[in-house]
């Protein structure tokens, strides 16, 4: 009877393990929100690669968490999660929002603001 309840009471320590462990994970990953579609996704990363290089700013982009291209399809806005660049760094997500425009067919890099949270 003690082995029963103990294997009952390890079980169900084992399925609440379960559930926390798949609730962060699920947490971690945001199941996909937090990614935007971006049309033409090297032409953006290249123009901010651009301009963090141009800026001597050592970043690396993570992921596109909201993009907007303006009507006219000459503007864009992006809030992009930007970790330090390199190895040994910590990977403390800060996030930034660019404002792109485009210039004789490429897409720039022409500001950028970080975003509170």
């Amino acid at each position: 009877m003690i082995l029963a309840r103990i294997h009952a009471d390890t079980r169900d320590m084992n399925h609440r393990h379960f559930l926390h462990l798949w609730v962060t994970l699920l947490a971690v990953s945001g199941c996909g929100v937090g990614s935007a579609e971006v049309p033409n996704r090297v032409a953006f990363d290249a123009a901010v690669r651009a301009y963090l290089e141009k800026r001597s700013m050592n970043l690396s982009i993570v992921n596109y968490e909201k993009f907007d291209l303006a009507e006219d399809g000459a503007k864009a806005t992006a809030v992009i999660a930007i970790v330090l660049a390199g190895e040994g760094h910590a990977r403390v997500k800060t996030r930034f929002r660019f404002t792109f425009r485009k210039t004789d067919g490429r897409w720039q890099a022409v500001s950028h603001e970080k975003v509170k949270i």
